[in-house]
């Protein structure tokens, strides 16, 4: 699966416009980012803040179209890489998927934090009150940080589920979502898209100053939805019927050389038919 992932940014028709429009956008964001550090570290506060509000466009961009490449591998039969047209989708699909990444990453969040508070309880408390609170506090964070260890794996099933569904509240569905995700397939793509952005994207970090590291940043992105859906696909089904494909490139139908007809269909004669069934 995993030369599939990292063929799938440059698959279709529309694989190399994506891949160059993708790691464009990545650019951008990145000057604008660079540009705004460096107006905040001297003094130039409001064109600072114009310039890291201005960065989110390009990352909601990149966010949108990482969203639509999963939804192609987790709907499409025979997946090719989407393209990168339709400002409004891939910015719609970007704020989906940030809703679904923060409602995971909630409770782990809210846990966090007690063990926070719990850190800076005042002596005025007693010393056994905050002796207790520290070790309710420590507790917290284990169990925070395996809510976001369970958040990391949840959701790229959810927005899996969401993209299957066309419905952000099918993404809230713990229960199915769990239920997607217990399978083998899931668990082993999960392991395996892991591997993959541990072992590419400090290459493409390495190399950011040069433009092959950020193509090879947008391009471990896509690859990593790709065994996503991939795996999704694996463990639930793919059924495209009545699925949403703005944006997402219709795979090709097969079809033999001599003919028109698509692979695994005959053209009968009538006759043909009919004397074997009377034959029965």
């Amino acid at each position: 699966m995993l030369r599939e992932a990292l063929d799938f940014p440059t698959a279709g028709r529309h694989g190399a416009r994506s891949l160059l429009a993708g790691s464009g956008f990545v650019l951008v964001a990145a000057v604008l980012a660079g540009g705004a550090s460096y107006a905040f570290d001297t003094d130039r506060t409001i064109l600072a803040a114009a310039l890291a509000a201005l960065v989110l466009l390009p990352l909601l961009l990149v966010r949108g179209y990482y969203y639509r490449a999963l939804k192609t591998a987790a709907t499409a039969p025979d997946p090719v890489a989407p393209s990168f047209g339709g400002v409004g989708s891939l910015l719609r699909g970007a704020l989906a998927a940030l809703v679904v990444s923060a409602a995971y990453a909630l409770p782990a969040g809210a846990l966090f934090a007690v063990a926070a508070a719990a850190r800076v309880l005042p002596d005025s408390w007693g010393a056994d009150a905050v002796l207790v609170g520290e070790s309710l506090g420590a507790l917290a964070a284990l169990v925070g940080i395996a809510a976001l260890v369970g958040a990391l794996y949840l959701v790229p099933a959810a927005t899996a589920t969401m993209a299957r569904e066309g419905s952000l509240r099918a993404a809230l569905r713990v229960r199915s979502v769990g239920n997607a995700a217990a399978s083998e397939d899931y668990a082993v793509g999960w392991v395996l898209s892991v591997f993959l952005q541990w072992t590419l994207v400090p290459v493409a970090a390495a190399l950011s100053a040069l433009v092959v590291g950020v193509v090879l940043y947008f391009l471990t992105g896509v690859a990593t939805r790709y065994v996503w859906g991939m795996s999704y696909a694996s463990s639930v089904g793919v059924e495209p019927e009545g699925i949403d494909t703005v944006g997402v490139t219709p795979s090709s139908v097969r079809r033999d050389h001599d003919d028109d007809t698509p692979v695994g269909r005959t053209d009968r004669d009538p006759d043909t038919e009919r004397v074997a069934d009377e034959g029965r």
